[in-house]
């Protein structure tokens, strides 16, 4: 039996937020999608072509947990390279005022948002031995709404 491990992947988000909700620090803040580029790989290195995987994005509210499963299947060079979509904001969110860079005079902002994950999962594929894995975890932040307040 094969063992596939997770090569390499890489979350990021290109939209225009201000990317200083407070108390976020290491998190990716999305507002509507995040990228999403992975590869899967052999023992040996090598790309592993058709592997299926499960990309879970969950967010939890004081009412509930919102959990979204997507599957895909690496391509000819073991990479899936796709735009996910994160649902619109329900439930409760959190809600922080006057935020922005450190310094004065600067940007302004107000707004809500939603801590959540993101699970990357080579479902289908046996445990490898450590130090590699089949499956990882990555925190981000789902930004619900955002105000500019101005520059001051």
């Amino acid at each position: 039996m094969k063992s596939t491990i997770l090569g390499s992947w890489n979350l990021q988000n290109v939209e225009t937020i201000s990317r200083y909700y407070p108390g976020s620090s290491g998190w990716l803040q999305i507002a509507n999608h995040y990228d999403l580029d992975l590869q899967a790989k052999d023992l040996y290195g090598r790309a592993v072509k058709g592997e299926r995987l499960d990309v879970t994005t969950i967010r939890n509210t004081a009412a509930s947990t919102i959990k979204d499963v997507q599957k895909f299947t690496t391509d000819a060079s073991g990479r899936v390279i796709k735009r996910i979509p994160v649902a619109a904001c329900t439930g409760s969110v959190l809600s922080a005022t006057n935020y922005g860079p450190y310094g004065s005079p600067v940007d302004h902002w107000s707004g809500t948002a939603q801590a959540a994950s993101v699970t990357v999962d080579l479902a289908h594929a046996p445990a490898p031995t450590a130090p590699n894995v089949k499956t990882s975890t990555q925190s981000i932040l789902r930004i619900c709404s955002e105000s500019y307040l101005g520059y001051y």
